[in-house]
């Protein structure tokens, strides 16, 4: 059976191309080095910044997969208005406080990403939701 998608491949990455959100990730993990850059990369879409708790390993990667501006802490990054989209690529236990800090600059992070898992409780994946809701942000 084939299925045809409302898109192909080639259009899709013609449109990011197009719009060309800056994105911002928090993390410098082997997963985001060896995957998550290059599938931006390939998929036509802009990383702007990045940031880690390790600034040496961030500056590596940032060199490795030619993302420009390498940030100290996230709230810098956050502050970036060349950010529109924040990428958070940190352990769960860490990224609510990331989203509450992000959802302040709704003037121009207009999307959340958090990578899977979401969070370590339950409590704390409602408040991401409902703090993304409250800002109108895109999440996911």
């Amino acid at each position: 059976m084939i299925v045809e998608l409302p898109l192909s491949l080639l259009q899709f990455r013609s449109q990011a191309q197009i719009l060309r959100p800056g994105i911002g990730v928090v993390g410098a993990s082997f997963i985001v080095r060896d995957i998550q850059l290059i599938a931006y990369a390939n998929a036509g879409y802009k990383v702007v910044a990045i940031c880690s708790q390790d600034l040496e390993a961030t500056r590596q990667v940032a060199t490795l997969r030619a993302v420009h501006k390498v940030y100290a802490n996230y709230v810098e990054l956050l502050g970036d208005p060349g950010v529109e989209i924040v990428d958070i690529a940190i352990p769960p236990d860490q990224q609510l406080a990331v989203v509450r800090e992000a959802v302040c600059y709704s003037s121009h992070i207009k999307g959340i990403l958090c990578q899977k898992p979401l969070a370590v409780t339950l409590t704390e994946a409602q408040e991401i939701v409902v703090s993304a809701a409250k800002r109108e942000s895109n999440w996911a």
